[in-house]
């Protein structure tokens, strides 16, 4: 997973960055940046095996919620950025944000390859 978001980062960097003259290479990338960005099942899945066998199936269908609606802090973040910054600068920042937190949160998960998965959450 940490792979596939530092994978992720990088494309959108360049995406921002290059100065793209073709539509056909604009695709292209997207088509690239789309891929590197599917470790959505992966994602969900991680986050499941972190609860309890009552929960999991309650977190696997809340977490993409739960992102979804992150999308209104991302755009006022990124809002709060062009106050101050340029367009492209501002959408920078925000994904350099946005990746790190991503990043920080990949490497805070517990690592469950090999551990028992069938325990119960209780208060």
């Amino acid at each position: 997973m940490l792979l596939w978001i530092a994978i992720a980062f990088t494309l959108a960097v360049v995406y921002n960055l290059w100065p793209f003259s073709h539509a056909g290479a604009i695709y292209l990338f997207c088509l690239f940046l789309g891929m590197f960005s599917g470790y959505w099942a992966v994602l969900i899945t991680s986050a499941a095996e972190q609860f309890g066998t009552n929960l999991r199936a309650t977190v696997a269908t809340s977490v993409p919620n739960w992102i979804r609606g992150s999308l209104v802090l991302s755009t006022l973040l990124w809002q709060g950025f062009q106050a101050f910054l340029p367009l492209r600068t501002s959408a920078l920042v925000t994904g350099i944000v946005l990746y790190g937190i991503a990043l920080f949160s990949a490497l805070q998960l517990r690592e469950t390859f090999g551990a028992s998965l069938d325990f119960v959450e209780e208060d």
